[in-house]
């Protein structure tokens, strides 16, 4: 069985070595997610078929920390951008355990 994962762990296995705060690593991730999704639900795959939902990686996300969101899914803007009032899913993911002292610092992206 697979995971979206594997394609992560099969690039930290070829490098040797594991960043997990490089961007590459995020869209490896966000890559699995999709795929994931895509093999499993009929529904995502035809809407992303059909251009009713677009995928971006690494999105501004709104505020005023000028954060960035791992994976972005929804429906676009009339310029093709995402929107935000039209998003389906939303994901920032880690592949490590933030030292509890900084545990709330991500509350406001969500």
């Amino acid at each position: 069985m697979s995971t979206p994962f594997d394609a992560a762990i099969a690039a930290i296995a070829t490098a040797r070595y594991h960043n997990h705060r490089l961007e590459g690593h995020s869209d490896i991730v966000s890559d699995g997610i999709v795929a994931d999704l895509r093999e499993q639900c009929a529904t995502f795959r035809h809407d992303l078929e059909s251009g009713t939902l677009r995928i971006w990686k690494n999105v501004a996300s709104p505020g005023d920390r000028e954060r960035r969101v791992d994976l972005f899914v929804g429906e676009p803007d009339a310029a093709g951008k995402p929107d935000i009032a039209k998003v389906r899913i939303a994901v920032e993911h880690k592949s490590v355990i933030t030292a509890h002292r900084n545990s709330t610092n991500r509350f406001d992206d969500l």
